[in-house]
């Protein structure tokens, strides 16, 4: 039993303890619920004269998108359009939901907005095309594609070796 810390209540009551054995609070439940009570209302009072003053909240505030990148999405949402809406990848019949860059931005950002360089493909297929070099090998058409326009970048993303390259387009 402990003597709860309020100078007002002074009661006696069985502390809740954590796993280790530490109480977690060193006031009755009355007084507990209370005291969080009090902190609730001030803390919506504070919230209250900085939204009076004009102040922000101390939330996190969503990043605005600059301008220069909401043209490049406008760019990207028009090309995407005029893409043909099923996914790209031969025996799949599913929306083309996702705009893919064949190259990525991260490594190619010259090639960012270069329509040759996007296509669509459903969820499934864009994850695996990111992520797993063995899948995107087999795609020898957008291979094609992107040696089209940088064939040096195409062997490198898509991990060809001179043999693998020119026994998998022949084909």
């Amino acid at each position: 039993m402990k003597l709860c810390k309020n100078p007002d209540c002074r009661k006696e009551f069985e502390p809740i303890l954590n796993g280790s054995g530490i109480a977690l609070s060193n006031y009755c439940r009355e007084c507990d619920y209370q005291r969080k009570l009090d902190r609730r209302i001030e803390q919506m009072g504070k919230r209250m004269v900085r939204e009076e003053q004009g102040l922000k909240s101390p939330k996190i505030e969503i990043n605005r998108m600059s301008e220069k990148q909401s043209a490049k999405n406008a760019q990207l949402a028009k090309i995407k359009k005029d893409l043909p809406s099923i996914c790209v990848i031969r025996e799949c019949n599913w929306a083309g939901v996702d705009l893919c860059h064949l190259l990525p931005k991260s490594l190619y950002p010259e090639y960012y907005l270069k329509k040759e360089n996007l296509v669509r493909m459903c969820r499934r297929h864009h994850n695996l095309f990111d992520d797993v070099v063995l899948f995107r090998q087999y795609q020898t058409d957008l291979f094609k594609q992107v040696a089209s326009f940088d064939e040096m970048a195409a062997n490198k993303y898509f991990n060809y070796a001179d043999d693998l390259r020119t026994s998998s387009i022949e084909k």
